[in-house]
Order: structure tokens, then sequence, then C-alpha cells
């Protein structure tokens, strides 16, 4: 009977979220109609609608930090149409504790700075909910000890069930931290999990693992330049990077790439509040490179996206975002081919251009804000796990 209960009430939460109106989705993604119309019409009329759900488990104890970044991203999953309250009958479990710790630097260096401080200034550790350290372990000692509580009631949950975990990208400077992911990988061998971050690694990932894109701050979002900005530009370049020398494969640009007719290669010693000056130039480039740099992901490729420019990915390692070929929205220059970067680009065509243009519009719209990267992570879950294919089929796909 309990078998059976279960089983009942997990069709109707399927036939409830399949039944969910366009009008509905389309809420959750304010300003842009285009992916969210894309995905309303295929969860609703394609035949690889997901039946897939999850739950979200609160902690005992509550996490001495939470950023701004997490609350978004919590709040569009439990508003999402496949969230169901009843974890025992959900094929996917999140834990709402804040593994992840990410952008917490723009507000950082912005309570810094009220507080005659300096960009490097530790007040933000004091005021942003709580105590806020880039490089702590707690989250994940919470994360751990909420899911053996759970399978602890549950005995088999830890068989039947998928734990997402966010992996928090801030390791870069603590090469043995008690966070980096095979660390935190061999903490949880005995449970089924998934990993999602924003700088997972082809290496380093299993199968069902999801890397994402930078969502934009605040200020940044809904920028997209309008065609006439370009034709109203004589000023144009072929390739373009700003940015600080914090990598060896940045310092070979500046080595290579400087004095290349058509590129505009220029270093920035420190990030800056104001950034017009530097949109203002990257709108005028077709490429603009983004590098690898202290670690595996970069604010930078969603920002050339929201400028309209085409990325160009200089990172061998980086795991594909959202499981989807990178071919399709932007191009991959290999890392040992820096020196060639002005014949790589040269042989882009504009047809192909315009066709990565169109694509990277379609990326952004599903990365540009916090709420927009969770649906597109939790769809690139499901596609994943086989449920369905509607990433893919939102694209317009190279031959």
């Amino acid at each position: 009977v309990r078998t059976l209960s279960c089983w009942r009430a997990r069709a109707m939460a399927v036939l409830s979220s399949m039944a969910v109106s366009a009008a509905m989705l389309l809420s959750c993604f304010p300003g842009v109609a285009s992916w969210e119309n894309r995905l309303s019409q295929s969860l609703l009329e394609n035949e690889n609608t997901p039946t897939l759900t999850f739950s979200i488990l609160e902690p005992g104890t509550k996490p001495s930090c939470t950023t701004k970044m997490h609350k978004q991203m919590f709040e569009a999953l439990y508003s999402h149409p496949q969230y169901t309250p009843n974890e025992y009958i959900a094929d996917l479990i999140f834990i709402n504790v804040d593994t992840m710790l990410q952008i917490m630097w723009p507000y950082r260096a912005e309570i810094g700075k009220k507080e005659g401080g300096d960009f490097d200034s530790d007040v933000y550790a004091r005021n942003y909910e709580g105590n806020c350290q880039w490089h702590t372990v707690e989250p994940t000692d919470i994360y751990e000890a909420t899911l053996k509580n759970y399978t602890a009631q549950c005995t088999k949950c830890s068989k039947t069930q998928k734990f997402v975990y966010f992996r928090s990208p801030n390791h870069w400077d603590q090469p043995e931290c008690e966070f980096d992911l095979p660390l935190v990988r061999n903490r949880f061998t005995n449970f089924s999990m998934i990993f999602v971050g924003e700088d997972l690694t082809d290496e380093l990932s299993e199968g069902h693992d999801v890397n994402f894109l930078q969502p934009l701050l605040d200020e940044e979002k809904d920028e997209m330049p309008l065609p006439e900005y370009r034709a109203a530009n004589s000023t144009r370049y072929k390739a373009c990077f700003i940015g600080a020398q914090s990598s060896d494969i940045r310092r070979a640009m500046f080595d290579t790439l400087n004095d290349i007719d058509g590129f505009y290669v220029h270093e920035t010693i420190k990030w800056a509040k104001d950034n017009s000056e530097y949109k203002e130039t990257m709108r005028k480039c077709d490429f603009g490179f983004s590098p690898r740099g202290d670690a595996h992901y970069s604010f930078r490729t969603t920002e050339l996206l929201n400028m309209g420019v085409i990325p160009v990915i200089i990172d061998d390692a980086q795991r594909e975002p959202y499981n989807i070929p990178l071919r399709e929205w932007a191009l991959r220059l290999p890392e040992g081919k820096i020196h060639k970067a002005e014949h790589f680009l040269n042989k882009i065509s504009e047809s192909e251009k315009d066709r990565l243009r169109e694509n990277g519009r379609q990326m952004l719209q599903m990365c540009s804000t916090p709420e927009r990267t969770t649906y597109t992570v939790v769809q690139a879950l499901f596609d994943s796990l086989g449920d369905s294919d509607i990433l893919m089929k939102s694209f317009r796909l190279s031959e």
C-alpha cells in the first residue's frame, strides 16, 4: 500500500508539472521571451517532456554564511514546475546549504569602499549574511550531516535517489583545500552524487555532472547591444582581450597577440567598479578571448555573450557548460596554439559568425541571471539523465 501510494503521488506530481501553463513558466524569466517560449513549448509539447522531479532538503543547522546568488538560485528551484515538496518520491535531491559561496567579491569590494577599505578588504566577511569566508568547509559539513540524517530515515533513498552538490570554484589558491573536488567526492562515496559547478573539468567530472556559466551581476543585465550600435561605429577589431596577466595562458597571449593588426590586447591591473570603457571597446570586437585565469571559469564568457561578441575559449580542461557542445555557441582555441590565433579566426566564415552570434544570444538567455541559470541547470540535469534533449533542440546546430 505504501509503495502504491508513493507511485500515485509521483504520478500526480508529474501530471501536475506537465500541466503548468506557458504563462507560469514565462513569469520565471522576465524580460526575455524567446528562450522561455522555447522552453515552455518543449515542456508542454515535446515528446520528451521531463518526467523527473526534484525536492529540496532544509538543514537542521543554519550555515554561518549564505550568499545572494545561492538565495536567488534556491528561490528559483522552489518555484520550478518539476519541484515536489515530497522528498521521498523525488528523483533528485538538492540541499539548501551554500556550498558554492560564489559572487562574493563584488559585494565585498563595495562594502569595503564604504568603510574606507580597498578591494581586498575583509569587511565583507563581517557584513554579508554572517561570517562569509571563501575557504571554509563548514557548508559541506552541514550538507553531509543533512544528507546522512535524511538517508538514515529513508534507508533506500541513498540508492534510489541522486543528490546534487554545488561545488565551490574558490579553491584556486588552495591547491589541497578540503573542498577540492576529488576530496569532496570521496566524502560521498556511499551516495549517488551529481556535482554542479562553474569550473568543473573533464578529467575530474563524471557522467551526469553539470558545468554552468557564471551569471551576470545585477547591474549588467539586459545590455545586449542593438545592431545599430555596430553600424554606427567605424572602429572595429577582429579580436579583443582586456584583463590581467593572471595565468601562464594569459601571459602567452600578451607575448604573442599584442602586435597583430586588428587585435586589441590590453592589460588591467585590478578589478574596477566602473567598466564602461571595457564594454565600449569590447562591443567593437567580432571575437573576444576568454582564457582561463586563476580557475577554469570566468565572468568574461557571459559578459562577451551579453555584448554580442563571439567567445573564444582558451582552456583545454574546462567541461562544456550544460553539456552542450561548445562549437554550437563559441570557439575553442587550444592552449598550445595561441600563436595561431590570427589564422584560426580568419578561417571563420561570415555565415558561421552569424550562427555563433545567434546561438550566443540563445545561450545568454539561458544563463544571464541566477534564476535563468537555475532553470537551465535543472534542464541539463534532466537531459544528462536521459529524460529529454530539450537544451540541444533549442540551438541552431552546426553541420
